[in-house]
């Protein structure tokens, strides 16, 4: 948690610096929004790159080719019958 917390604060800052130095460099207000309206649409065709297998699913169920693993590891490694007795 703590990792995907510091790559969200590095990537927000770092968009930050990007910004400001378009915002400087490059013309103000109007090339800023330009560009990073740019960049919003070039994350739809990136999305088309994400395999069906992935999207097919609905929420909650389970991906073809990885049930098997979680129902392996969803099984209780010990039952109560299995447990050592100790003189109770």
């Amino acid at each position: 948690m703590m990792l995907f917390l510091e790559c969200y604060y590095f990537s927000s800052r770092a968009g930050d610096l990007l910004g400001t130095w378009i915002y400087d460099k490059h013309g103000g207000f109007i090339p800023t929004v330009i560009l990073t309206n740019l960049v919003y649409a070039l994350i739809l065709p990136v999305l088309l790159l994400v395999p069906k297998r992935l999207t097919a699913t609905r929420d909650g169920e389970a991906i073809e080719g990885v049930a098997h693993i979680h129902r392996r590891r969803s099984r209780p490694t010990t039952t109560t019958d299995e447990a050592p007795n100790r003189g109770e």
